[in-house]
């Protein structure tokens, strides 16, 4: 019954359409201009590497929760549970305020089954903040017995809500990282011949089944993985400028030698890969994450014939005994 429900929820076109509308002024006003750029980017998790939405959701779901315990424990109406029931409240309605905003940032990005279910994820969510914030005016005007049941009603709404974004994100995929799946290589495999890459232009490769993104720029190479870590979009069709790499489809943008995010939506950095020439074949294997330890690019043609990009000169022959 319930997956009848989230499917025809995911394809129903009125609720579409009136998402559709505010996903485009949301969008527009977090991109406006530089500033409101950067609030999404942070709002998004580019600077936490994970999505920042479903750690601030805690807040409020726990505040409320204590909430509802203090009100169930405290059947006699002490002064101290009713302070503390009524901090509780106030505490989530204050995290509902962030966690809203940063929801806000990652749903202007989403995809047509997703963007219905998170505009009634919202609504429900915005609903139960009406409700918690009733029962915290009741309360604090001396009618706790109907702040406590306002509340009840209130947690069935956010629980509802929180359904909803468990589906959007183990079901729909909404925020999840597209290359958590991708097999790693951790030794040095051929994807292509050397010749064959042409300087400034996107060309992808395979590498064991998994699509990578060449470029090439002077005499270096960069190797990212081609599918965006935010909604994956193939890369091949991106925009480079400066040493940035820029996705077609949300505008998530890479580092070039490292695939850290430079810009939002995606929370997540770019697989990057380690590089050589042999024999004329471009090599890649997997680089860590960010890069950190490993560079993606490597650096100038060695002086030896033998050696590729990223290779290293024959050592010396050992002095005569």
């Amino acid at each position: 019954m319930f997956q009848r429900l989230l499917f025809g929820l995911s394809h129903q076109k009125r609720i579409d359409g009136f998402a559709r509308t505010w996903q485009t002024r949301a969008h527009r006003l977090l991109t406006a201009n530089p500033g409101a750029k950067r609030a999404k980017d942070a709002l998004n998790g580019t600077w936490l590497g994970h999505p920042l939405h479903p750690a601030l959701t805690d807040v409020p779901i726990g505040a409320w929760t204590a909430a509802l315990v203090v009100d169930l424990l405290d059947r006699r109406g002490t002064r101290a549970g009713r302070f503390a029931s009524s901090v509780a409240l106030g505490t989530g309605l204050a995290g509902a305020g962030l966690a809203a905003l940063s929801g806000l940032a990652d749903w202007s990005d989403v995809n047509r089954r997703q963007r219905p279910v998170g505009l009634v994820h919202a609504l429900l969510n915005v609903a139960a903040v009406g409700a918690f914030g009733g029962s915290l005016w009741l309360r604090l005007r001396g009618s706790h017995s109907a702040g406590k049941a306002l509340a009840v009603g209130g947690y069935t709404l956010a629980s509802a809500g929180a359904f909803l974004g468990g589906h959007l994100v183990y079901t729909l995929g909404t925020q999840v990282d597209r290359n958590a799946w991708a097999r790693e290589v951790d030794e040095f495999t051929p994807v292509m011949e050397q010749s064959d890459l042409p300087a400034g232009v996107l060309t992808r490769a395979t590498l064991r089944g998994e699509p990578v993104l060449l470029y090439r720029e002077g005499e270096r190479i960069f190797a990212l993985a081609d599918t965006c870590a935010h909604a994956g979009c193939s890369l091949v069709s991106g925009r480079v400028e400066g040493g940035v790499l820029t996705c077609p489809c949300h505008g998530s943008a890479y580092r070039l030698d490292d695939g850290a995010v430079v810009h939002g939506p995606s929370p997540y950095p770019q697989p990057s890969f380690e590089l050589r020439v042999r024999d004329g074949q471009i090599e890649l294997r997997l680089a860590s994450p960010g890069g950190r330890k490993r560079r993606a690019a490597f650096a100038e043609a060695a002086a030896s014939p033998a050696a590729g990009f990223g290779s290293r000169p024959p050592p010396p022959a050992a002095p005569p005994r």
